[in-house]
């Protein structure tokens, strides 16, 4: 579980001796930054036919999916009980255009080569996107956007689908897990999402935990 922490600065700046505010960034300005993961499930599952994400319109950091029989329990991606046909691979398109399109053995490698030695990754959770900034890696080096513009960044109307060949006899329901960073303004309530070229879009839809 990572974390963000702010240390409180001195009462009066080092530099001219003016009183200094003590909230974090942004927020000293009315405005909150909140990350939190949502949760959405596909279902009614049919081979290679995209199915549109319901939530979007705000910044997209990483994406997991979950894959779950009849049962509700959680099943593989490959071998002959897997989620998928054998062989096949996953797609995930925004406006119709090809974002990642890859066979699940090789993402599950690439997860597991982030693991410590001996820990496994759990079964089914599968990372198909995952664009934070590497741990360690200070604010300085991301640009002058603090690494805004590697984020996926969607609006109400975006288009954001999954398809795969999925092995409907054994997969009823995937669950897509999205970590969302939305910014709320503290005076309205509102929900803003940064759209390319940093501009806000309002609102963006609310939240569904589950």
């Amino acid at each position: 579980v990572g974390g963000e922490f702010f240390s409180l600065p001195a009462q009066t700046s080092r530099v001219n001796g003016q009183p200094q505010v003590y909230l974090p960034p942004l927020l000293d300005r009315g405005i909150a930054v909140v990350q939190e993961f949502t949760k959405q499930s596909l279902t009614s599952l049919s081979s290679n036919v995209p199915q549109n994400l319901k939530r979007v319109g705000n910044i997209i950091s990483q994406v997991y999916l979950v894959p779950r029989n009849s049962s509700g329990a959680r099943i593989g991606w490959t071998g002959s009980g897997g989620a998928i046909t054998a062989g096949t691979r996953i797609n995930l398109s925004y406006d119709q255009v090809p974002l990642m399109d890859a066979d699940p053995q090789h993402l599950l490698d690439k997860m597991q080569r982030t693991r410590p030695r001996g820990q496994l990754v759990d079964t089914g959770v599968l990372t198909i996107i995952d664009r934070r900034a590497p741990a360690g890696q200070s604010l300085a080096t991301l640009g002058t956007d603090g690494g805004l513009d590697k984020l996926l960044q969607t609006a109400q109307t975006t288009a954001l689908s999954i398809s795969a060949n999925w092995n409907t006899s054994n997969v009823s329901t995937v669950d897509v897990y999205t970590s969302d960073i939305t910014v709320t303004n503290l005076v309205t309530g509102e929900k803003y999402s940064f759209a390319y070229g940093g501009q806000l879009l309002l609102p963006a839809q609310q939240s569904l935990r589950s």
